[in-house]
């Protein structure tokens, strides 16, 4: 009896063997494939964020807060960057006052910082190397009233500014990529400007220089104080401020 029970119990371990090498037989090929990385080679990789397993709660959520900051930072300065589409456009934001990097009511030192200092010291409001007349500009800007000195101009290549008591009065820009909100562009026909901004818009002929000769410009009224697009086609574009 013992010899029988003996069997028993050995035959009902061998049995129970025979399942389980059976199961690990039977088990998937993707269950037994052996690990890319054991322990001792995953504490050979950078310790970097995603490499870490975060247990505490409380850290969890911070991180989490840091990761929704960073995300928020990232859309605010893609949208502060919007001043230069790709391929290089020039976006003249007629609301904000904003003409590529350089925005109204901005210090003398803000925009010496963004582009440099002043390419030269040439006669008159417009780019290095240009007269007015080859940029489009209006006879007059219309300086405040109370501004007595000769306003400092300062510029750069497609690009001319003006100050005036160390703030930008005015931003003059010529590049042909130069583009409005309304999608109004250096090159383009004068009577762009009519067709998108309808009465918010008045033309007018400007001396060309020292010849007898003129040219149209137009006059917008924006959000940001005044915008005048010169020449037909459009040579350039210019922001102004209000004059109080």
């Amino acid at each position: 009896m013992c010899d029988g029970g003996a069997r028993r119990s050995a035959l009902g371990v061998d049995a129970r063997r025979g399942e389980k090498d059976l199961a690990v037989k039977l088990a998937p090929a993707r269950a037994r494939r052996p690990r890319l990385y054991s322990q001792a080679k995953m504490t050979q990789l950078p310790a970097g964020p995603s490499l870490r397993r975060v247990t505490n709660p409380a850290a969890a959520a911070l991180l989490a807060g840091i990761g929704l900051a960073a995300l928020a930072a990232g859309l605010w300065l893609g949208a502060r960057d919007d001043s230069r589409h790709a391929g290089g456009t020039v976006v003249v934001d007629e609301s904000s006052g904003r003409v590529g990097r350089v925005a109204l009511g901005e210090t003398r030192e803000n925009v010496i910082g963004a582009l440099g200092r002043s390419l030269d010291r040439g006669p008159g409001f417009a780019p290095a190397g240009e007269l007015p007349s080859d940029a489009g500009v209006a006879p007059q800007i219309g300086l405040p009233r109370t501004q007595r000195r000769q306003p400092e101009l300062l510029r750069y290549t497609h690009l001319a500014v003006m100050l005036v008591r160390n703030r930008v009065f005015a931003i003059l820009v010529d590049a042909p990529e130069a583009t409005t909100r309304r999608a109004v562009q250096v090159g383009d026909p004068l009577s762009a400007v009519r067709a998108s901004y309808g009465n918010d818009a008045s033309c007018y002929p400007a001396p060309s220089g020292g010849e007898l000769e003129t040219y149209p410009y137009c006059r917008v009224i924006v959000p940001a104080g005044r915008m005048v697009l010169g020449g037909d086609p459009i040579r350039g574009i210019t922001m102004v401020a209000p004059a109080s």
